[in-house]
């Protein structure tokens, strides 16, 4: 199926160093859970990869303001303080190897205030890292529509990932699996529309 929709939230994150080290970032997004809006209704979804990665924006660049507060360039001068989100996280990962980011929101409340982050080394996140994983969460849910394709997937098909899904997900939410993302062509969805309207 193909649907039109937005990030409401994330519901958990599993983050390595990538093993190709011709990629850029050398990222690896092992999974991803996410609650997408649709405009009518909200869907539990999972990805991972290069579609994790778009969901996420990890190619978007940002810049660092005194390496504490990370925001969206606007093409500003300060170039050398800015870098893809991703190559943000890239730097983090080479420190903890791999990160697991969970949202520990009571359903149906996923706001984000409540994020359980842990490295795969047992070491303790700094700061700027604490906000590093939180800006790129919520980064991904104040940004626009996008196209996906998915399909319905077993919950069952996630326990190698070991992911506990809350019984209000289980019963209310339909499951995906992202098969593909991609952007909202303006002038493509302009045509749909009037299509529409012309056969209305």
């Amino acid at each position: 199926m193909q649907f039109q929709c937005r990030v409401a939230t994330v519901l958990k994150l599993v983050l390595d160093k990538s093993t190709n080290h011709g990629k850029i970032p050398n990222v690896k997004v092992q999974l991803a859970g996410f609650i997408l809006d649709d405009g009518s209704s909200l869907c539990c979804c999972w990805a991972d990869d290069a579609r994790a990665e778009l969901l996420l924006r990890l190619q978007e660049v940002a810049h660092m303001d005194a390496f504490v507060n990370l925001k969206l360039s606007k093409g500003g001068k300060n170039t050398k303080l800015q870098h893809t989100i991703g190559c943000c996280l890239e730097t983090m990962l080479k420190r903890h190897t791999g990160v697991i980011v969970k949202n520990c929101g009571i359903p149906p409340d996923f706001s984000c205030r409540d994020l359980d982050a842990s490295s795969v080394l047992h070491k303790v996140l700094s700061r700027f890292e604490d906000k590093l994983l939180k800006f790129i969460i919520l980064n991904a849910c104040w940004k626009g529509t996008l196209n996906v394709i998915a399909s319905n997937i077993n919950p069952d098909d996630l326990n190698g990932f070991n992911v506990e899904l809350p019984d209000f997900l289980a019963r209310n939410m339909q499951m995906l699996w992202i098969k593909e993302v991609f952007p909202v062509d303006p002038l493509e969805e302009a045509r749909r529309l009037h299509g529409i309207l012309e056969n209305s």
